[in-house]
């Protein structure tokens, strides 16, 4: 740990996350730079040690599990280090990385009495016992450079060029992993993972992944969420109206539609003003079904609704499709032709959970995200349901959880997906921009909608959202919230949001040419389907691997060897 009393600064060396850099750029220019503890001391022992540790300001750089590992491995792999212990452990114990991640990354024994672990996360040096966090900013390694020089410009210091010193020269850490291994480091890392929203990235993956930007950890240092786009609302007129490439040929199904997102964030409402375009009926999702299996829409669920009558449905709005559908009130598919539907689908929050699952399920599938800031969901359910809901942080501690999980997936689908299916909405956007979301959604559904149409989005948007909540959380539940939120998913989420305005290519599809649609849409599926059971396998294969290993250490088991071994004894007597 490296310490500067005239520049009130703490530096926080997590090993493999580019310190050697870092440390090598402050001694040049920080004369009563001091090292304190040890090199890769915790912050908690620098808090001991300094008495005035508030007054300081205090960084760390973190990196993403997978690709530290391997930088692990290859640096111990690489270069002669005879005399550490733990290196030798290393070489003694691992012929290969699979060996390297199965017998080395947990806490290791490399003498009588003295342990060594790999496993600490990265926010075990950051944070104290209780999970909160000790320092001021945290960096990634991906973002070095930039990041780098946010830190000198606090401390009042210029940097031009970033030297990257100790560097692990080898390929992309993605193939060095086996679906195994992938799975041990995810659930190893798991905290790591989760906080800093890191994902096991392959290089066809990094190619829309975008910059990743440092990690706000700070109560003023929250993301951005920009409700204005490039300066100011956009203005409705022909100069916004969607230019839409029409379809090469009929469709001979419609496509399939699914409205979700975080919670509490209207999606039910969205889903109702689709229903006013005569071309598209979308259902919503009785809540807790999944036990049947996932959803799998067909257009004959829809045309059974349809053959209904008024008369028959009422506005009791009788259940279909094994209960898992809400049929519509009558009003709405009064007049409605099964023939002219271009979309049909069904609206659920917990789709933007699961969205690999029921793209498996559902061929060429595509979706509308809804976003909305954990903070802003927070209060809104103090508000609905302040006794049962968020009455204690352990039911806060879980929406955080539900919104990491829904930014998480939503971006991991994007990036993994073959062809554009998802389109982004802000929660803000959807409130006080409403016109103007109306061309996104026209380019991505290929449908144009009428003035009548645009009128009904901005009825049906609840006019109590578009009054700003009071701030009804305390301090307390705030600080779990910064504490816990997926800031860097949800960083990544609203950059994709912006960007959707002036590039329409990221949510549009370039050809619509029917069989090769279809083609890819299967193909997609089919993809889809074999990666949930892929990881369905591996996380039994895991669980066996473990049960196993803990019956080889059970006492039943060595008892059984030494029983083994005395009769194996008498026998050859």
């Amino acid at each position: 740990m490296l310490v500067s009393d005239s520049h009130k600064l703490v530096f926080v060396h997590i090993q493999k996350t580019g310190g050697d850099t870092v440390e090598a750029l402050l001694r040049e220019r920080i004369a009563d730079l001091r090292s304190i503890l040890a090199r890769h001391a915790f912050a908690s022992r620098g808090m001991e040690y300094l008495d005035d540790w508030d007054e300081y300001f205090k960084f760390a750089f973190v990196r993403n599990p997978w690709d530290r590992l391997v930088s692990w491995y290859t640096m111990i792999t690489t270069f002669d280090k005879a005399g550490n212990e733990l290196w030798q452990y290393v070489h003694d114990n691992s012929s290969t990385f699979e060996d390297f991640i199965h017998n080395c990354t947990g806490e290791v024994e490399i003498k009588e009495g003295v342990s060594y672990s790999f496993v600490h996360t990265q926010l075990d040096y950051v944070t104290d016992e209780h999970g909160n966090l000790l320092v001021d900013f945290i960096g990634r390694l991906e973002n070095l450079d930039e990041d780098l020089r946010k830190v000198f410009r606090r401390i009042g210091l210029e940097l031009e060029t970033v030297p990257h010193i100790n560097r692990s020269d080898h390929r992309h850490y993605s193939t060095f992993y086996t679906p195994e291994t992938e799975m041990i480091v995810r659930e190893r890392f798991q905290r790591d993972i989760e906080y800093f929203g890191y994902e096991f990235e392959r290089p066809h993956a990094l190619q829309d992944a975008g910059p990743m930007g440092m990690v706000p950890v700070g109560p003023r240092q929250g993301a951005q969420r920009t409700i204005e786009v490039n300066g100011g609302p956009k203005e409705p007129g022909a100069e916004v109206r969607p230019g839409l490439t029409p379809k090469d040929e009929s469709p001979g199904r419609p496509g399939l539609l699914f409205v979700c997102g975080c919670d509490r964030s209207e999606t039910m409402a969205l889903a109702d003003y689709l229903n006013q375009h005569p071309e598209i009926l979308v259902c919503q999702e009785r809540p807790k079904t999944q036990q049947q299996g996932e959803i799998a829409l067909d257009l004959s669920t829809f045309e059974r609704m349809l053959d209904f009558g008024p008369e028959e449905t009422g506005d009791s709005a009788p259940n279909d499709d094994g209960n898992r559908l809400i049929r519509p009130h009558a009003g709405l598919l009064a007049n409605r032709d099964p023939a002219r539907l271009r979309w049909i689908g069904a609206s659920n929050s917990d789709y933007a959970r699961r969205m690999e699952s029921v793209a498996g399920n559902n061929p060429g599938a595509r979706f509308i995200v809804v976003y909305r800031p954990v903070e802003e969901i927070a209060e809104s359910w103090e508000a609905k349901d302040a006794d049962n809901h968020q009455s204690s942080n352990n039911g806060l501690g879980r929406e955080v959880i539900t919104w990491n999980r829904s930014l998480q997936s939503t971006r991991r689908f994007i990036r993994e997906s073959l062809v554009p299916r998802v389109l982004l909405i802000s929660y803000h956007d959807f409130l006080y921009r409403t016109e103007a979301l109306v061309p996104l959604i026209s380019r991505f559904l290929e449908l144009e909608f009428d003035e009548s149409v645009t009128a009904d989005l901005a009825d049906e948007v609840p006019q109590s959202g578009r009054v700003r909540s009071e701030e009804r959380l305390g301090r307390e539940k705030r600080s779990l919230i910064q504490k816990h939120a997926n800031r860097a998913a949800e960083a990544w989420i609203l950059d994709r949001i912006e960007k959707q305005w002036e590039e329409p290519g990221l949510y549009t599809q370039e050809t619509t040419k029917a069989a090769l649609a279809t083609s890819l849409d299967e193909a997609e599926a089919r993809t889809w389907r074999l990666q949930q059971k892929v990881k369905e396998l591996e996380r039994d294969r895991e669980r066996r691997r473990r049960r196993f290993q803990e019956l080889q250490s059970s006492r039943t088991w060595k008892l059984l060897n030494r029983i083994s071994g005395i009769w194996a004894r008498i026998a050859g007597s």
